[in-house]
């Protein structure tokens, strides 16, 4: 049972962290934050056996409504299961694990996206009207789903130019077998970076992806179309 090998897995990460803090010389430790549970007994092996080593977390990932490992329940917050500072993805991260998620704010220190250049971010252009738009595409259920919506919608390809941006691992291979029709080349795919993508479209529609976020620090309007989430992926729920 899948369930059983996790608890051995969160397990062996507690006695890993208790031997690891105990036999070294250890001043601080670094480490990814999504408030999984071996990431809590990490923490708890650190409070018993070497109390005075500094933990620092960097929450790396999008925090959505639907990221409810995000939320914590009412012991979860005790200083031993949390890290001594939490290092976010920014000040609208910030405020979202404070208001919605229930962070104590002396824990959250504001950082900025590890993996983003906002050098290249071109800001607001602009506004064009040639009906250029990006789809940009993200898990295979919901991107098939978007697929076939797009698809049975019958949009006039005279009149609307519409580019699929599929994720790095989920491309067309992965998704064709989930589609309601044979697909023969009916939407052309996105190439080069995801920066010259956005210069040549007007409007990206999006699904849950954090994609949506570089549209609008880049200038562009989004527009999300909703399934039968019953909590919603929008990582933009608190706009």
């Amino acid at each position: 049972y899948a369930g059983h090998e996790q608890v051995r897995a969160n397990y062996l990460a507690y006695l890993a962290a208790a031997k690891l803090v105990r036999r070294l010389k250890i001043e601080a430790i670094y480490m990814p934050y999504e408030n999984y549970a071996w990431e809590k007994l990490t923490r708890s092996a650190v409070s018993k056996y070497a109390e005075k080593i500094k933990v620092v977390a960097f929450q790396h990932a999008q925090v959505a409504l639907n990221a409810t490992k995000f939320f914590l329940g009412r012991e979860e917050s005790h200083p031993e299961l949390l890290p001594g500072k939490l290092v976010t993805l920014g000040e609208v991260t910030r405020d979202i694990l404070i208001r919605h998620c229930h962070y104590p704010p002396q824990k959250l220190e504001t950082g900025c996206a590890l993996r983003q250049n906002y050098t290249a971010v071109g800001g607001p252009r602009k506004r064009t009207r040639n009906n250029r738009i990006l789809v940009q595409l993200w898990s295979v259920e919901k991107s098939a789903r978007l697929i076939n919506f797009l698809h049975a919608s019958q949009v006039h390809p005279e009149r609307y130019r519409l580019t699929l941006n599929y994720h790095p691992c989920n491309p067309l291979e992965k998704l064709i077998t989930h589609l309601d029709f044979k697909y023969e080349n009916h939407f052309p795919q996105a190439e080069g970076t995801l920066e010259e993508n956005f210069r040549g479209h007007d409007l990206v529609i999006y699904h849950g992806t954090t994609t949506s976020l570089d549209a609008l620090a880049n200038g562009l309007p989004v527009l999300e179309v909703e399934f039968d989430d019953f909590i919603t992926v929008d990582p933009l729920f608190a706009f």
